[in-house]
C-alpha cells in the first residue's frame, strides 16, 4: 500500500486532495484506490479526520513513513511551502 500524504488541509491543500486519487490511479497503472491511502499531515492537529480522511502529526507521518510514502505540501504561501520543503 502507498500512503499519500498532504500537508495543509486547507483550501489548497483540499483541491489538491480532490485530485489526488485519480492522480495516482493513472501515475500507477492496473492500481486501483484500494492500493492507496490518503491523509492529512498536521504539525498540530485539531481533528482526527477532515474531509473522511485521517489526520496525523508530523512526528507520526515520519514514524509511519517507508519506501510506498509520498508526501506534498498543500500550502498556498510559497515561503511557507519553502520553509517547510526545507
Amino acid at each position: 500500500m502507498i500512503t499519500f500524504g498532504m500537508v495543509g488541509s486547507g483550501g489548497l491543500g483540499r483541491e489538491m486532495m480532490y485530485i489526488a486519487m485519480p492522480s495516482l490511479l493513472q501515475q500507477f497503472p492496473g492500481s486501483t484506490e484500494s492500493d492507496f491511502r490518503l491523509v492529512w499531515v498536521e504539525s498540530e492537529p485539531q481533528k482526527s479526520t477532515v474531509h473522511d480522511l485521517p489526520v496525523l502529526s508530523v512526528d507520526d507521518f515520519i514514524a509511519e513513513a517507508d519506501d510506498n510514502t509520498c508526501l506534498n505540501i498543500g500550502i498556498g504561501d510559497g515561503y511557507i511551502r519553502e520553509r517547510l520543503a526545507n
